[in-house]
């Protein structure tokens, strides 16, 4: 009996070493973890020449494809299945550090978010938060409450979008990420735009401008936009002309949002100059964008007084504001 005891016990001592033994990939994988963050094409390359049947640890199969799906995610490699991820998912449940957690709850929330399933994809962000409290990975931090903001976007949730960028981009100021930061900043001025509170929006466009010389471009037409559409709503036709000019020559002609350009016209009764201004925007963009688009163009008719124009226009935005409000309203995110 003390014989068999014996052989169980030294059977299973050789199984729980070999399950947490190392192959001799796990340097490569250790190495990758580090300089992901700024080189993750270089992380990709040496991931792919990895390959995963040669791992021996079920923790060295979940740190290699957490890494894999981080790299591909900076990379720009939207996955909508869990083939990689999976090991991860399954390991780091009830395992690893809360980095790990933080990580794998975020990136699974990724992989849902590129297949349209915002609601599954919200619960992973709420509990990569959860899990990952004692992180110290702030760049997923803010990238989790970033993405958090764009489904409560779309789901027309001001108050929580204005929250979720606000958590961001305090965590993405923290980190020296400017620009990400500027992001943010930008999207909490359309927020309370949209809230239609501008008082509570001024702040931080005032921090946008101390910004501008750390911008990117792309940022900087983001800013600019923003600010336009405020003042569109807000400010005197002075302003909205200064902060135009200033808008199209700070950014090439080609990054110019048109729609905005086109609405700050019709906002001081320039309709030829709107109508224009939208003769060479793209309708087939985004369904989101074509709406709006809808709307101004049927403002700019009736000012031209082309009624049968104006009407045309507003029934298909009746017909497509109603599809996208029908699919928001049946989400249970």
């Amino acid at each position: 009996m003390c014989m068999k005891n014996y052989w169980l016990t030294l059977s299973f001592i050789i199984c729980l070493a070999s399950c947490n033994s190392h192959s001799p990939h796990w340097e490569a994988i250790s190495q990758v973890e580090s300089y992901i963050e700024e080189r993750p094409d270089s992380a990709l390359v040496v991931l792919e020449q990895i390959v995963p049947s040669e791992l021996s640890s079920i923790e060295e199969k979940a740190k290699y494809s957490l890494l894999y799906s981080m790299a591909l995610d900076k990379n720009f490699v939207d996955k909508t299945d869990f083939e990689v991820l999976q090991p991860a998912i399954d390991y780091y449940k009830d395992n690893g550090s809360a980095t790990d957690k933080l990580r794998t709850y975020y990136y699974q929330g990724r992989i849902y978010q590129n297949a349209g399933n915002d609601a599954a994809a919200m619960e992973c962000f709420v509990n990569a938060i959860y899990n990952g409290k004692e992180s110290n990975d702030i760049l997923t931090k803010a990238r989790t409450y970033f993405a958090q903001s764009h489904i409560y976007y779309s789901l027309y949730e001001w108050d929580n979008f204005i929250e979720a960028n606000k958590n961001s981009a305090l965590l993405f100021k923290e980190s020296g990420m400017i620009n990400s930061y500027a992001n943010c900043l930008n999207r909490i001025i359309n927020g309370y735009t949209l809230k239609e509170e501008p008082n509570s929006a001024w702040p931080y466009i005032y921090e946008c401008k101390t910004l501008l010389q750390d911008m990117s471009i792309s940022r900087l037409t983001e800013f600019y936009a923003s600010y336009l559409t405020y003042l569109t709503n807000f400010g005197t036709e002075q302003e909205m002309n200064e902060i135009l000019q200033e808008y199209i020559s700070a950014v090439p002609s080609y990054m110019i949002d048109r729609l905005t350009i086109a609405n700050a016209y019709l906002k001081m009764n320039n309709y030829n100059e709107a109508l224009s201004v939208l003769s060479e925007y793209d309708t087939s963009s985004d369904v989101a964008k074509e709406r709006k688009y809808l709307s101004i163009i049927s403002d700019i008719y009736q000012g031209l007084e082309d009624h049968k124009r104006a009407l045309e226009s507003y029934k298909k935005y009746i017909i497509l504001a109603d599809s996208i409000d029908s699919a928001i309203y049946t989400q249970d995110t």
